[in-house]
């Protein structure tokens, strides 16, 4: 399964996205999570790649798909969602820059 999505990526998707992505100063790699059952793509700035691991990551815009918990509960004076919570496999961003992590389905509302 794992397979035919990096293929498929790199023959169909990698040809597009890499020029694209060079001519906004990013470069594209294909991620797969194999603990969480998905995959996902990075778009990293070129001028990060020397930087180290933990600080390129801050750096980094994914667009994933794969399994995570998902909080349905209510959202507490903290201002985020409590128990009780389901896992699903769902498409997402992250983009830690703005403090966005698994956005749109992991949000905090201010109370």
């Amino acid at each position: 399964k794992n397979l035919a999505a990096w293929q498929f990526f790199v023959n169909c998707m990698f040809v597009i996205l890499e020029p694209l992505s060079k001519v906004g100063g990013y470069c594209c790699f294909y991620y797969f999570y194999p603990n969480a059952g998905g995959c996902g793509l990075i778009f990293e700035p070129l001028n990060a790649q020397h930087l180290p691991m933990s600080k390129r990551s801050k750096m980094q815009i994914r667009l994933d798909y794969h399994r995570f918990s998902l909080n349905i509960g209510n959202i507490g004076r903290d201002g985020y969602r409590h128990p009780p919570s389901i896992e699903r496999n769902l498409p997402h961003i992250d983009i830690p820059q703005l403090q966005m992590k698994h956005w749109p389905w992991r949000r905090r509302h201010k109370v």
